[in-house]
């Protein structure tokens, strides 16, 4: 009798390493941002572990008025997602496998970058801790902007639900 058989701590062992192989059936847009999906209230955990792998992280965050005066709350953008520069195959597999991590954002089984130009805007008004700042530049941007930059001005404008920021992201993510 087969030895795999009889170790499932062996058998799934085994099932992971031919996982992390898999990701030749995929190709990703190498140096570009993906979307990485943690578990609740860890991303910058996740962030930390991240950025000790040399990796490019971007973890937006919007401060927010609380119901009394002049009480800040800083909550992030999209909660339990970041954007992670993403530059080759062993940098997708670091990222897989990053504590609290749960996947990098795909659909079919295929990661999806992010558009580049919504990144970059995003950074733009962030701080170097991530933290967006509402220029009075953003209020009279011009008509002609992205769907995907005018998408993130209506959330930067209006950050009420969560759920609808992420419903944006993702929005961002089909195209």
């Amino acid at each position: 009798m087969d030895a795999t058989l009889d170790d499932p701590a062996r058998s799934s062992r085994i099932r992971r390493l031919q996982k992390d192989q898999d990701t030749s059936t995929f190709s990703l847009e190498l140096g570009q941002w993906y979307v990485v999906y943690s578990k609740r209230g860890r991303e910058e955990v996740v962030q930390f572990y991240l950025e000790r792998k040399y990796l490019d992280v971007f973890f937006p965050r919007l401060p927010l008025l609380q119901a009394e005066p002049g009480n800040l709350r800083i909550v992030p953008l999209f909660p339990s997602y970041l954007f992670v520069r993403i530059r080759n195959s062993v940098e997708y597999n670091a990222v897989r496998w990053t504590p609290g991590v749960l996947r990098v954002v795909n659909f079919n089984g295929h990661p999806v970058p992010l558009a580049e130009d919504a990144v970059e805007f995003l950074r733009q008004q962030a701080t170097p801790a991530g933290i967006i700042t509402m220029s009075s530049s953003i209020r009279h941007k011009e008509e002609d902007v992205s769907r995907h930059i005018a998408g993130l001005m209506h959330i930067l404008l209006n950050p009420h639900d969560s759920r609808d920021r992420i419903r944006v992201l993702m929005q961002l993510l089909n195209g």
